[in-house]
């Protein structure tokens, strides 16, 4: 081999090396990147499922923001591991839900970390609380009570739920919805997802919160979120009132 020919290829080796090095940190970033966004994305279905699941409880609970929040725990719990030292709710149906081949210790592990998060009030808008999450139920407002609300036969205030084939389809002011709209439970469910990628973390914290500092917006869930190093995560889930809806005192 000609001496023009070993510089040749050494020149091209070289050339090679540098191209790779260059693109190195692009390629390390994408490859994050997809790692974080596949936790974010199942974070998301998870959420969603969880979303349902409280809705459901509270269509059969008279609209209780305490069954709510344990629909969302007990959906939230596949985005938790086990923890020895949190083994303490020792309620029968959380046992007798257990699955096969999975541990009371662990199931109620994870639950209670779950339930933590879930808890209000939030701890991202300025609660005391460990809670990652932002409960906001859109439907009945105080204007449906308002329009719907009766006592009957109990003391609570609640919006009648038997007979909507045959109730009035008349549109009330306070609420401008009919009986049937007023037994739609209607929920919003926030979650901060932490983010734990290395970089990936820092990038997408850093560009939120520039641009919520250019559009102004210092205050929401999303901003409490992003600041503490998570990524907001939102399910919106409507279901019809299986039992009247009571008003929360």
């Amino acid at each position: 081999m000609s001496v023009a020919m070993r510089e040749s290829r050494a020149h091209v080796q070289g050339q090679s090396m540098v191209e790779f090095i260059v693109i190195l940190p692009t390629l390390l970033l994408l490859t994050l990147g997809i790692i974080q966004f596949a936790q974010i994305y199942i974070a998301k279905n998870t959420l969603d499922l969880a979303a349902f699941e409280g809705v459901r409880a509270g269509t059969l609970h008279n609209a209780s923001t305490k069954w709510i929040d344990c629909g969302i725990a007990h959906g939230l719990m596949p985005l938790y591991g086990s923890n020895d030292t949190l083994n303490t709710i020792k309620t029968a149906w959380l046992e007798a839900e257990c699955q096969a081949g999975v541990g009371p210790k662990l199931y109620l592990a994870a639950y209670s970390d779950a339930f933590a998060d879930v808890k209000p009030p939030p701890a991202l808008l300025g609660g005391s609380g460990k809670s990652v999450i932002d409960l906001q139920i859109l439907n009945p407002t105080a204007a449906t009570f308002q329009d719907f609300g009766e006592f009957g036969l109990s003391t609570k205030e609640q919006i009648p739920n038997d007979r909507l084939m045959w109730r009035s389809t008349q549109v009330k002011p306070a609420s401008g919805e009919n009986i049937q709209d007023a037994n739609l439970l209607m929920i919003r469910v926030q979650y901060c997802y932490p983010m734990d990628v290395l970089f990936i973390k820092q990038i997408v914290q850093g560009l939120a919160i520039g641009a919520n500092k250019i559009i102004g917006n210092q205050t929401t869930f999303g901003t409490a979120c992003y600041t503490s190093g998570g990524v907001p995560l939102m399910a919106q889930t409507t279901m019809l009132m299986q039992s009247p809806a009571q008003k929360l005192l």
